[in-house]
């Protein structure tokens, strides 16, 4: 009987639920992206932060979207280069255990650099 008490308990403890959202920003640029003065650097780059809840509300670390998007940055070689975000999306997701959650914050982009339009001669 203890045996079965323990098993039952074990799986009890290891049951959970996920969840996630979905979120569109959308934004505008001065700068026209229809004509090719633009490179894509690295299409659909991702960065992900976590952060850790006890009993599924009280937050002891939140994850955080400037952490998220400092880690898809990484790996690209931005100084002294005009590059930008386009894109962008970012979901917010969790999993929920018994005694604690996961949230995490994901942000997916392109990376482009803008490319030096050349002069116009007359």
């Amino acid at each position: 009987m203890q045996r079965w008490s323990l098993v039952l308990l074990s799986v009890l403890l290891s049951m959970g639920c996920a969840a996630s959202v979905g979120k569109l920003q959308i934004t505008q640029s001065a700068m026209h992206l229809e004509r090719a003065n633009f490179r894509v650097i690295k299409a659909s780059a991702r960065g992900v932060d976590q952060g850790f809840s006890l009993f599924g509300f009280i937050p002891i670390i939140m994850p955080s979207v400037s952490d998220a998007t400092d880690h898809l940055m990484q790996g690209i070689d931005a100084e002294g280069r005009a590059v930008a975000l386009t894109n962008v999306t970012q979901e917010r997701q969790t999993l929920y255990l018994v005694l604690f959650s996961l949230p995490r914050i994901v942000i997916r982009a392109d990376v482009i650099e803008f490319l030096p339009e050349e002069a116009d001669t007359k």
